[in-house]
């Protein structure tokens, strides 16, 4: 099954030279965020990508991060980019009823933290 696209992007930009131009290529600051439907870990996800021009003088963009949540909002991925270095954390919401909901964090070491709630407050770590 193939999930049809929404595409969104923003881009934001701080003109550094106040020339009232965006100079990809100059040393403005500028940042461009994607946010789209797609499907990735088995799921239909929302992702969401943040790319920065980093270098001044140079037309070129560098990833930064990528953030997916499955449709259901219970999945999140979190990718940080360095280069061609990536880092992810992943965390999962469990709702188990009678007020208790259960979000468990997988640091990239693929270790866990499991955090407790009790009618939406903090119960345990």
């Amino acid at each position: 099954m193939s999930v049809p696209a929404i595409v969104e992007f923003w881009l934001t930009a701080a003109d550094t030279n106040r020339n009232k131009v965006i100079d990809f290529a100059g040393n403005d600051r500028i940042t461009w965020t994607t946010n789209y439907v797609t499907s990735n870990y088995g799921t239909t996800v929302r992702r969401t990508q943040t790319y920065v021009w980093s270098t001044g003088g140079t037309d070129a963009s560098n990833i930064v991060s990528t953030v997916e949540t499955s449709a259901d909002a219970l999945r999140t991925w979190n990718t940080t980019w360095n280069g061609t270095n990536a880092v992810m954390n992943q965390s999962q919401t469990v709702y188990a009823g009678g007020g208790n909901r259960y979000v468990t964090n997988t640091a990239p070491d693929g270790s866990d933290t499991v955090n407790a709630y009790s009618y939406g407050r903090l119960s345990s770590l």
